[in-house]
């Protein structure tokens, strides 16, 4: 059998603190399905800020959202790059199954928005 495909859809970046980044991320399975060890990998262009999230078949579904938090050393982000990865096993080579989801890191705010939205007062 073999590689799986992933579409990988608008994903999403908010901060959860002044060094995590907090990911939603909605993928589908377009072919195969979860079976092997995946590696979410996660980069900040065009700086050198860069993270992953091992994650094993069992975690994911044949589509669903995939929720995680990158942690980095500076709150001067301005996009971000999704890829994921598998392999036969953790400690074999990861291969790209998906597309390269692209989107904006929000600004950096201590003031978390009000529950409406509006930017808190």
């Amino acid at each position: 059998m073999g590689p799986s495909e992933v579409a990988i859809g608008d994903a999403r970046a908010t901060w959860r603190d002044d060094s995590v980044v907090q990911f939603e991320i909605p993928y589908q399975f377009t072919s195969g399905s979860p079976r092997k060890a995946y590696q979410w990998r996660i980069s900040f262009p065009p700086t050198h800020e860069f993270g992953f999230r091992q994650t094993e078949a069992w975690e994911l579904k044949a589509d669903g959202v995939q929720k995680t938090g990158i942690q980095v050393a500076t709150t001067e982000l301005d996009t971000f790059e999704i890829q994921l990865f598998e392999a036969e096993s953790p400690d074999r080579e990861y291969r790209p199954i998906s597309n390269k989801a692209t989107g904006k890191v929000p600004q950096y705010s201590a003031t978390p928005p009000a529950a409406d939205g509006a930017p808190a007062t």
